[in-house]
């Protein structure tokens, strides 16, 4: 997340933590205790259900309509010999049509 974060601010991104959102409006979002922030782009990284209770009413009915699936995070080490053939590739992505597959996507990490 450093990583993340590092490059955002270079770009000229603000970004504002431990700040909980109570709404988000068209140019600017109302922060926990009424402080407002300023932003041309706001990402809700939340279910779409619980994003809609922030949104005004044009996004929310927006909102709602949005498929969702709900994720987990699963981190598996394997030893380096193991992963000798895979090198080349940064993550690999399931089609959705082989439903049989427990997994969408994954990413490789060194």
């Amino acid at each position: 997340m450093d990583a993340l974060e590092a490059r955002l601010l270079e770009r000229g991104v603000a970004i504002q933590t431990n700040a909980a959102v109570e709404r988000v409006q068209t140019g600017h979002q109302t922060l926990q205790g009424n402080a407002r922030l300023s932003a041309d782009t706001v990402i809700l990284a939340l279910p779409a259900p619980s994003a809609a209770t922030l949104l005004e009413r044009d996004a929310l009915r927006c909102a709602i309509a949005l498929p969702h699936a709900g994720i987990g995070t699963l981190a598996l080490v394997f030893p380096d010999a193991a992963l000798e053939s895979l090198r080349h590739l940064r993550g690999v992505m399931i089609p959705r049509d082989q439903r049989s597959a427990a997994i969408r996507a994954s990413t490789l990490v060194d």
